[in-house]
């Protein structure tokens, strides 16, 4: 058996997920609310990610609490962001996807994750729906303009996750760092921090309320066997 999982509040476990894998997954570990959300995808590699990214959260949350996955009770803020409803470890977690990569972000306190990939569409007609004019300014001067509008939209979609909004609050009150270098490492936004790196062609924003070391692992089919947990890579 695979011990337990221990969340903490000063470290942020990032899950990366290969979403070509093949996992044999028993969906019957899905809630009636997450077969609901499940029906509603009527693209099949949209519902393939939906359900591979609940299957996988599912089990990863059962091995820090001490659960079957099946028993995994989740319940959603107004703005439909989840949370675990019984939570004694005061764990969090929140999860991202970008073509065929997801990331499940844990710890304890707020998070928000987000991943994008770089070689997607360009952003620049919509820069003055998520930048400020501080923001514009300050790409006018950027080496790598796209990259750096890459950068500043993971950061803003990763506060506002882990404020637990979304972009029902606008992104252009949030003045985040307009830089190429994709490195940042608890840099301060407001009352939040800041992680950020490039993991092969995407960007990995991470924000959380109190500064954290960070730990990426790759998730593998052999955690579901309880035969394997995959070493841990320097973050």
């Amino acid at each position: 058996m695979v011990q337990q999982l221990k969340a903490s509040a000063t470290e942020v476990h990032l899950w990366f997920l290969d979403l070509l894998q093949s996992l044999d997954m028993d969906i019957s570990i899905l809630s009636d609310d997450e077969f609901d959300r499940l029906n509603t995808f009527k693209v099949s590699e949209q519902k393939d990610t939906y359900l591979k990214c609940r299957y996988v959260l599912r089990h990863l949350l059962a091995l820090y609490l001490d659960q079957l996955p099946s028993s995994i009770s989740l319940s959603y803020n107004s703005f439909g962001k989840p949370y675990l409803t019984d939570n004694p470890l005061h764990i969090s977690f929140n999860i991202s996807h970008c073509k065929h990569s997801a990331v499940i972000g844990i710890t304890m306190g707020s998070i928000g994750v987000d991943i994008e990939c770089t070689t997607g569409q360009s952003l620049k007609e919509a820069s003055s729906l998520f930048l400020n004019d501080y923001e514009m300014k300050a790409l006018e001067l950027s080496s790598d303009p796209e990259r750096a509008l890459y950068h500043v939209w993971t950061q803003k979609e990763a506060i506002l996750k882990a404020n637990g909004t979304g972009f029902s609050h606008s992104p252009h009150a949030i003045t985040g760092y307009v830089t190429s270098s994709v490195q940042l490492q608890n840099a301060q936004v407001n009352h939040y921090h800041l992680n950020s790196f490039m993991r092969e062609d995407s960007i990995v924003s991470i924000c959380t309320s109190t500064p954290v070391d960070i730990k990426q692992l790759d998730f593998s089919s052999e955690l579901l066997k309880h035969k394997i947990l995959t070493s841990p890579i320097n973050g």
